[in-house]
């Protein structure tokens, strides 16, 4: 499984889970305008991960076992 994946799995894991998970600031929503070249536009928005959310993360992962693999033993 690719890490990414991994990760937004484990953010939506159960809905009570998530619920709990919500409104910590460990995402942000970017929106952007993309012009497309018959003129017209559209608004598009992307989920990313904070600082304060990739945090959280490694630490909840690695409470459950779960290691970087620049941290795993060889």
């Amino acid at each position: 499984m690719r890490p990414a994946v991994g990760l937004l799995l484990f953010y939506k894991e159960k809905s009570e889970e998530n619920a709990k998970h919500q409104d910590k600031g460990y995402t942000a929503n970017l929106g952007f305008r993309l012009h497309r070249s018959d003129g017209s536009a559209v608004e598009k928005l992307h989920t990313a991960w904070t600082h304060k959310g990739r945090k959280f993360l490694y630490h909840e992962l690695k409470r459950r076992g779960i290691l970087p693999m620049a941290e795993q033993e060889s």
